[in-house]
């Protein structure tokens, strides 16, 4: 499942930091199903989390990354 999340009147804050304005998109969010394999896989890969993630709701978890450019990816279990 892919979720695009575009709101480009969204006011700059530490939980939505400013993104390349010519993309008009704060993130988008990736749907796993092994937390685990992916907090390990963070690990390895020295990744770091961004707003404190991961993040723990009543049904689910995410976690917060950003990819080279700055897009902020949301990945939920």
């Amino acid at each position: 499942m892919l979720c695009l999340y575009s709101q480009p009147d969204t006011p700059d804050s530490p939980r939505y930091p400013s993104t390349p304005v010519e993309q008009g998109m704060r993130h988008f969010a990736l749907c796993i199903t092994n937390g685990i394999a992916f907090q390990k896989m963070l690990q390895q890969e020295e990744l770091p989390l961004l707003f404190g993630s991961p993040g723990r709701w009543p049904h689910s978890t995410a976690w917060h990354v950003a990819d080279p450019t700055g897009h902020q990816i949301e990945v939920v279990q």
